[in-house]
């Protein structure tokens, strides 16, 4: 079988060696988070993935692979290592890459910080003030608590 019909094949004829590294970098097309991504045998499939699995194993089912080397885009199976959701939430902020978003950053936001210091002095019921406000009456009480919006003074 030809290399290029391969799964190796077909990603070595796109990769890039970062020899100060030691990454496999994938140069085809990628997703929005920045993984490399390639068509083979009828599927999009990530390049890491499809790596792993070509050079180590299966993937178990629930798994994740994960990068040592913290390069989305890098598909040298000597850098990929499976972990579980936990596993790869803790690497990231080892990392250094965890930020968590408060208030209006969310993207499912539906109040403003002055919306909320306006709902906590709002002596009406939670349901007026949640038709007022366009949110379920349960918020208000989140709010009012600071169990939601905690860091609005």
């Amino acid at each position: 079988m030809p290399l290029a019909e391969t799964a190796t094949g077909r990603l070595i004829l796109k990769r890039v060696i970062d020899y100060a590294t030691g990454c496999w970098v994938w140069t085809g097309g990628k997703n929005s988070e920045g993984y490399g991504r390639i068509k083979f045998n009828g599927k999009l499939l990530l390049t890491h993935r499809l790596s792993y699995q070509d050079s180590v194993g299966p993937i178990p089912e629930g798994q994740y692979v994960l990068h040592r080397c913290d390069n989305r885009s890098c598909f040298n199976p000597d850098h990929l290592y499976i972990g579980t959701q936990i596993d790869n939430m803790q690497d990231r902020r080892r990392k250094g890459r965890y930020r968590p978003y408060f208030g209006i950053e969310q993207s499912q936001a539906k109040l403003t910080d002055e919306q909320v210091r306006m709902i906590r002095a709002d002596q009406r019921t939670y349901r007026e003030i949640a038709q007022a406000y366009g949110i379920h009456f349960s918020n208000v009480g989140r709010v009012k608590r600071r169990e939601n919006w905690a860091h609005v003074r």
